[in-house]
């Protein structure tokens, strides 16, 4: 997966070709994480805004909005796909 300038996220494939466009970011995708299983993929951006996707189905399942700062890591609790925990601008933990 790559989080892209444009606001997108893509998966690919190992020979290169590209399987799905995530859309739903505003400013450049900065940071992604996959679950364990590999089941969900998680996405920060510089539009203050954490998106989970079902890898599968390119479907965005949630959106987390920061107060006005930019996303800049993440990761999920190892063996979970609910708990994510992010680094931003500000100095809060979420």
């Amino acid at each position: 997966a790559t989080g892209c300038g444009d606001g997108n996220v893509r998966l690919w494939r190992l020979d290169g070709e590209c399987l799905r466009v995530l859309r739903g970011h505003r400013e450049w995708v900065y940071c992604l994480a996959f679950d364990s299983f590999g089941d969900t993929l998680c996405s920060g951006s510089y539009d203050s805004s954490l998106r989970v996707w079902r890898v599968a189905t390119g479907e965005c399942v949630a959106v987390i909005r920061g107060a006005g700062c930019c996303f800049n890591a993440v990761a999920f609790q190892p063996g979970s796909s609910d708990h994510i925990a992010a680094a931003s601008s500000d100095p809060a933990i979420r």
